[in-house]
C-alpha cells in the first residue's frame, strides 16, 4: 500500500516523492521490509527505468525520493504512461505501487 505518489518527468529527469509504502501482506505488514525501490515508466512499447544499482532504501514509514535519470530516455509524448515503483531486493524486481496522471478537467 502507499499514502501518496507524485511525479515529475521532464527529459529524461525524474522526481518522484512517495509516502508510505509499507508491506501490505506477510510477515512484515506494516513495514518497509528493509526494502529499496526504483522507478519504471511504462510509455506504450517504451519500458524507461532508473538505474537499479541507485534503489533508493525506504524510510521506516514508507517514504522515499527518487532524483535520477531514465534510460532510455522516454520520447516526448505518451497518451498512457504509467509509472511503477518496483523493488531492487527481491528477485525479479516486483512493483509495490502504480501511478498514472490525474486527469485535471
Amino acid at each position: 500500500m502507499i499514502r501518496a505518489l507524485a511525479a515529475v518527468v521532464s527529459n529524461g529527469q525524474i522526481h518522484v516523492a512517495g509516502n508510505g509504502l509499507l508491506l501490505a501482506g506477510g510477515n512484515g505488514i506494516g513495514t518497509n521490509g528493509g526494502q529499496k525501490v526504483f522507478a519504471t515508466l511504462v510509455c506504450e512499447t517504451t519500458v524507461s527505468s532508473t538505474p537499479i544499482a541507485k534503489a533508493v532504501a525506504l524510510a521506516a514509514n514508507g517514504d522515499f525520493t527518487i532524483d535520477d535519470v531514465l534510460s532510455p530516455t522516454p520520447s516526448g509524448s505518451c497518451a498512457n504512461p504509467v509509472l511503477l515503483i518496483r523493488s531492487a531486493t527481491v528477485t525479479n524486481n516486483p512493483w509495490f505501487a502504480a501511478g498514472i496522471p490525474a486527469l485535471i478537467p
